[in-house]
């Protein structure tokens, strides 16, 4: 099958130190900005949202919902979408990712940047606890919701390095913007002064 997605294409890394739980040294690490589809990503789990109450996504999330041959769809008739919420759903179909979590986002009409680090939180302390040693997330909030994309993004970066140091793991995490104009602003701004 053809696609007419654009490929990714990497445009920021940058180093958080976060020293793992019993190590006196400090590990690296890694975080990447990416432009493109969040279903052409590598890695160990790649993570969409949804707000609650919505049983037929959009976005990026109904991008990965086709991806899995309507999985995600299949997967949310009993899911409620609250704040922090995960469902784990392995991968497969044209997804490059080993496992998807949706993280619920709660309701629309309250969310903002708090919810953004919120379900960054959730969905990376999952995504640990499963194994993961690379994690791909879209940005919460920056697509429907309307919210600025670096604060939001810098926000994924908060939510996940808190769930890294309290778990004391390492994982890489690559942050996922299809938009080509959203994913430059970000790599300018998120890896300024950063590492």
């Amino acid at each position: 099958m053809t696609s007419y997605l654009p490929s990714l294409t990497c445009h920021s890394r940058y180093v958080i130190n976060i020293p793992p739980e019993g190590c006196d040294k400090e590990a690296e690490k890694m975080v990447e900005v990416r432009q493109g589809s969040i279903t052409d990503v590598e890695c160990d789990v790649a993570v969409v949202n949804l707000f609650r109450g919505v049983k037929h996504p959009g976005g990026a999330t109904g991008a990965m919902d086709r991806a899995l041959g309507g999985a995600i769809t299949r997967a949310i008739a009993d899911f409620d979408g609250d704040l922090g919420d995960c469902l784990l759903i392995e991968g497969g179909g044209e997804v490059k990712a080993r496992k998807v979590i949706v993280v619920g986002l709660g309701g629309a009409s309250a969310f903002g940047y708090e919810e953004v680090e919120k379900a960054s939180y959730a969905a990376a302390k999952r995504a640990l606890e499963e194994g993961a040693r690379s994690l791909a997330t879209i940005i919460h909030g920056a697509g429907i919701r309307g919210l600025d994309p670096v604060n939001a993004a810098r926000k994924v970066v908060e939510g996940s390095e808190r769930a890294f140091k309290e778990l004391g793991r390492e994982a890489e995490l690559l942050i996922v913007e299809f938009d080509p104009d959203k994913a430059k602003r970000i790599e300018k701004e998120i890896g300024r002064g950063e590492g």
